[in-house]
């Protein structure tokens, strides 16, 4: 039980790093701020962490856990090219709506990394693992003759998690605008990407 408590801690101190991260950024989540929102003392983040920076990997480890199985999620529901693009594109929609911490940590991370070289490979694994996910996704649609990629499943990974991620910091810099246009037409490019016809707009 013991260790099941120490868990529970460590796991709750890394959920507060990843939203004072995504309301502070990264140089400015300090221990006290992270205590505060975990309701423990400064020193057992010590204890378990030892340095901020040990911490913030711990917290892109989440991060990574979070995107992927969200991601897995969407692409086993994913049954042709069509249903992947709205999974991934609307489900970016959702993530923005409901739990931006998911996009503001992640951007935070990856800007605080050109700072802190020892979380490049943190951030460097988080993107390649959920960048894998989509491509898992491609090649059983693929494989199922779902889809007819142009490119290969990487470089078309790639491209997709780049129109989700633009997507996402569009809405960030507006969050109470109107992006219905921006995502049909964005869901319209990543139909492009797979070679399936999209109107980027209805009447």
């Amino acid at each position: 039980m013991a260790t099941e408590r120490a868990s529970e801690k460590r796991a709750r101190i890394v959920e507060a790093m990843r939203r004072c991260v995504a309301r502070y950024g990264a140089p400015g989540a300090t221990f006290e701020h992270v205590a505060a929102e975990a309701g423990v003392s400064r020193g057992l983040l010590h204890y378990h962490f030892g340095t901020k920076e040990k911490l913030l990997e711990a917290v892109m480890h989440r991060q990574t856990e979070i995107v992927t199985e969200l991601m897995r999620a969407g692409a086993e529901a994913s049954r042709n090219g069509d249903d992947a693009i709205n999974a991934l594109l609307r489900g970016t929609e959702g993530i923005v709506r409901h739990d931006p911490d998911v996009f503001l940590v992640a951007f935070e991370m990856i800007g605080h990394s050109r700072r802190e070289p020892s979380l490049a490979e943190s951030v460097a694994a988080h993107n390649r693992a959920v960048c894998d996910e989509i491509e898992r996704g491609l090649v059983r649609l693929e494989n199922a003759h779902a889809v007819r990629l142009r490119a290969t499943s990487r470089a078309t990974a790639a491209a997709l998690l780049l129109l989700s991620n633009g997507l996402a910091l569009q809405m960030l810099e507006r969050p109470d605008g109107d992006h219905e246009e921006t995502i049909k037409t964005t869901m319209a490019a990543a139909g492009c990407i797979l070679g399936i016809e999209r109107r980027a707009t209805t009447n």
